[in-house]
């Protein structure tokens, strides 16, 4: 009877279990990214670019930031396997001073779900010196 049971448990489990050509799956070029030294009041826009590259449509249903500092904007259009799309998150460093690190949470249908992407930086008091 144990047996029996731990061979019922087993196939559920395989029956369950997904390859990434299975599903959707989220890729980034570069997960990533510093945007190097920044004066107060300044900002920075960054591009995260993903493709899909499992099977089935991406779909992203949500990306979150650490704090209000960090704006990200996508398409919520559905990704085509193969296919490539782009999150664009702008940071203002108004109120911040010194290293800087920010993460972005995007959740979808991949099967990675949820995914993860950073960016970096310094903020340096002050504002940018004009020539």
């Amino acid at each position: 009877m144990k047996s029996w049971f731990l061979t019922f448990l087993f196939a559920t489990v395989l029956g369950f279990a997904q390859s990434p050509s299975d599903s959707a799956y989220i890729e980034f070029q570069k997960p990533s990214q510093d945007f190097g030294d920044l004066y107060q009041e300044d900002s920075v826009k960054l591009e995260y670019t993903f493709t899909n590259t499992g099977s089935k449509y991406l779909v992203l249903s949500g990306v979150y930031t650490t704090c209000g500092c960090t704006t990200p904007v996508w398409s919520k259009d559905s990704i085509a396997p193969g296919k490539s799309g782009v999150i664009v998150v702008k940071f203002n460093s108004k109120d911040k001073i010194g290293r800087q690190n920010k993460t972005v949470t995007i959740y979808s249908n991949a099967k990675n779900t949820p995914a993860r992407i950073i960016l970096t930086g310094n903020v340096l008091p002050g504002k940018k010196k004009k020539k």
